[in-house]
């Protein structure tokens, strides 16, 4: 069985099309956990809505809002399933995601982890930033750890891990720390990149080719409204899976050249964001001229 966790708060008005897409997989085998931070809006009746029409697959915990990683991590302890993952409120499902999903699990049975592809959507359901969709897409299908911690190529929306790997923090204590495979609460914009990261530093996951899900941007999105507070912290957190020079004559070691990558992509993006923010002040500018 899959667990789907939905992290919910005030998310009434993408809510029930994302458990719609979720509800009606072709893959029946399933639960979604819903914890909700005690909305204020429509959600909850939103939800108590599919519980009825899904008596079987959903279910909801109404929680103190605590922020997204403790809500997940919520999820984890209550969800019954072999496979893990966690769906934002405004995200979408395609109709084979977990089927695809168990395929590739059942094939692989030797691994842990795995994810596929995705695509992102505007307020009304359009594609939008196909640029970053290709870009996102390129480096999946040729996945490397030290390149990971240089680029976040995969995308939370599409990721998938096993109970198991709980199981293996008691069999390696040694040497796995429990709070790897957790989402830190401490970490506000990228405790996603922090969890693939730690997993990747133990597994070698699965590359699922097909599209999984849609991710929505909009001007309530977390990464839209703070996209470069959310830049800086990914460098961050990139940093802490990198080892640090030694000594003055460690300067072409891996870890090295890893970390100088890190600064290079960080100041990259974060001129684009200034470019993109300029460009859309010029253009409000011009409209408020005419």
């Amino acid at each position: 069985m899959i667990s789907v966790i939905v992290p919910s708060y005030n998310t009434s008005k993408y809510l029930q099309q994302t458990l719609q897409s979720i509800c009606t997989q072709s893959h029946r085998d399933f639960e979604v956990i819903i914890i909700d931070g005690g909305s204020t809006d429509d959600s909850l009746n939103i939800i108590n809505h599919y519980k009825r029409l899904y008596p079987d697959h959903v279910f909801c915990y109404v929680l103190p809002p605590k922020g997204e990683p403790d809500a997940i991590n919520m999820g984890v302890r209550l969800a019954k399933g072999d496979i893990l993952t966690y769906c934002d409120a405004d995200d979408l499902y395609e109709t084979d995601t977990l089927k695809n999903v168990v395929e590739a699990f059942e094939n692989n049975p030797e691994k842990m982890w795995g994810y596929g592809l995705s695509i992102m959507i505007d307020e009304h359901g359009q594609e939008v930033r196909k640029s970053i969709s290709a870009y996102k897409k390129f480096w999946s299908k040729r996945y490397n750890y030290n390149r990971l911690k240089v680029m976040d190529y995969i995308s939370s929306q599409c990721l998938f891990w096993r109970r198991g790997i709980y199981n293996d923090i008691t069999k390696y204590s040694y040497f796995i720390k429990p709070e790897v495979f957790e989402f830190d609460t401490k970490i506000k914009y990228c405790f996603d990149y922090n969890f693939v990261l730690g997993l990747g530093a133990f597994y070698v996951p699965i590359f699922i080719n097909h599209q999984l899900a849609q991710q929505r941007i909009h001007s309530e999105s977390m990464s839209v409204f703070d996209s470069k507070k959310e830049t800086k912290q990914a460098l961050e957190v990139c940093r802490e899976y990198t080892p640090r020079r030694r000594s003055n004559w460690d300067l072409f070691s891996i870890g090295a050249r890893i970390r100088f990558w890190q600064y290079f992509m960080y100041c990259l993006v974060t001129n684009v964001y200034k470019l993109l923010n300029f460009k859309r002040g010029q253009v409000c500018q011009n409209k408020n001229r005419r």
